[in-house]
């Protein structure tokens, strides 16, 4: 989902006017990539058992990791404007997987210290600074939302700018 997330953003951002965007979208696409290397890489040496017991690849959350790592990169890109919804979309993520029973609060953690380290790497890495000013109308609604199936609740966060 999250590569699928990522090229789809990647795309888009090719296309649009904004260089902010255009960097953030290419940002975010190199940070789900190098992420998921490094948060496969470390599951295969530590091969922790998860809770539920179904495999041994619990510590880092991929999940977790992709999410910060992704909510960092729209940190960096629009500050406090993309910090607040993307560390909040980041933080139900990890939730999640706690709730799901999939990890232990320490495996989320790491995945999420795992995915700041990647998100803050990228940007500094391809740091263009934009000159254009960051838009002054962003707008943030929040909302129920449900799984395709219809089945559990959740939050919907949903950024315009």
């Amino acid at each position: 989902a999250a590569v699928g997330v990522s090229a789809a953003v990647l795309a888009f951002g090719q296309r649009a006017n904004g260089d902010r965007f255009r960097a953030a979208s290419y940002d975010m696409g190199q940070a789900v990539v190098v992420n998921f290397l490094y948060t496969l890489a470390i599951k295969e040496a530590v091969r922790r058992p998860r809770p539920d017991g179904s495999d041994n690849l619990a510590f880092p959350s991929g999940h977790a990791s992709n999410a910060f790592a992704c909510a960092t990169v729209w940190a960096e890109q629009y500050g406090w404007k993309g910090a607040v919804p993307g560390y909040l979309a980041a933080s139900f993520v990890a939730g999640s997987r706690l709730a799901l029973k999939k990890h232990r609060l320490s495996d989320v953690v790491g995945g999420a210290t795992l995915g700041i380290i990647v998100g803050n790497s990228v940007v500094r890495w391809d740091r263009k600074p934009s000159s254009k000013p960051i838009p002054e109308k962003l707008k943030v609604t929040l909302g129920p939302a449900t799984a395709l199936d219809g089945s559990g609740l959740g939050l919907r966060v949903d950024v315009v700018f």
